[in-house]
């Protein structure tokens, strides 16, 4: 008999730290992980559309055309899940079969955390990691990015595009996400990113614990997912790119202006948290 497979679905503010954590999963025997297919954001809401088209469509022919008695029939919920289910297997395993020793499926998008409902609609049994980073950091992370692979201009705090970005953070996305980790702490397990990130080897034995539940052998130390680790596993030319920040040359300055909008605007969320 095939032993179930566990989905544990990670999620969190962009570049909060979900991709460390996304590694820790990955570094158990028996846990595959991926990132970022972004499925439920992409795939989930045009899916159902679609399906609701058919629907419909299906319902006339069989009325219309076959008097009643046509053979196909509408899609329903449990169908839907099940579609849903067999189209992310196949794009995780990039239309492999899924390996005989796979004990948990790990898929890391930050935007996870806005798709619960759609998560569990289609993986009932899943497990949901939060990641949380306080918005300073956050912030300074995301115009590093913003300004590395998008437009310089994310490096001036004067510019118009990083003017546009802390405003959108701090008015509408920053106070959504804590609306819904406020809403959901029952439901999912929330991590602080510092906390993690200090305490590797504990961090390590909490997921065993208290997210898949049970001891697994690890196929690489501890240790190999540390910043240094990390950059020195790629090759010269993208460890100068990389986003993992160890050089304070390279990291962003906040503005006294933008301080202000962070500490005032992006409240932390009121919850425990579990590690």
């Amino acid at each position: 008999m095939t032993q179930p497979i566990l989905p544990v679905f990670i999620g969190g503010y962009t570049k909060s730290g979900t991709t460390l954590v996304g590694r820790a999963f990955g570094l158990l025997d028996g846990v595959y992980t991926r990132g970022e297919a972004d499925y439920f954001r992409i795939f989930h809401d045009r899916f159902n559309a679609m399906v609701r088209e058919f629907n419909i469509n299906i319902q006339f022919v069989n009325k219309e055309v076959y008097d009643g008695s046509g053979t196909i029939r509408p899609l329903t919920e449990n169908r839907m899940a099940a579609l849903h289910r067999s189209l992310f297997t196949r794009i995780f395993f990039n239309d492999q079969p899924v390996p005989q020793d796979c004990r948990v499926l790990v898929e890391k998008s930050p935007r996870n955390i806005f798709h619960l409902d759609a998560i569990r609609f289609v993986f009932p049994t899943a497990r949901v990691v939060c990641v949380y980073r306080d918005p300073m950091p956050t912030f300074r992370s995301l115009c590093r990015h913003m300004a590395d692979h998008r437009s310089p201009a994310f490096n001036d705090p004067g510019s118009g595009p990083r003017r546009e970005l802390i405003h959108k953070f701090s008015t509408r996305r920053w106070p959504n996400y804590v609306k819904i980790v406020e809403a959901e702490r029952d439901n999912i397990t929330i991590v602080r990113y510092d906390t993690l990130s200090r305490d590797l080897d504990g961090f390590m034995q909490f997921i065993q614990d208290r997210v898949i539940g049970r001891q697994l052998p690890l196929k690489a130390p501890v240790a190999s997912l540390s910043k240094e680790a990390y950059l020195q596993s790629l090759p010269p030319e993208r460890r100068k790119t990389s986003l993992v920040q160890t050089d304070s040359a390279q990291r962003i300055t906040l503005s006294d202006e933008e301080k202000a909008i962070l500490e005032s605007k992006c409240l932390r969320p009121y919850v425990d948290f579990d590690f």
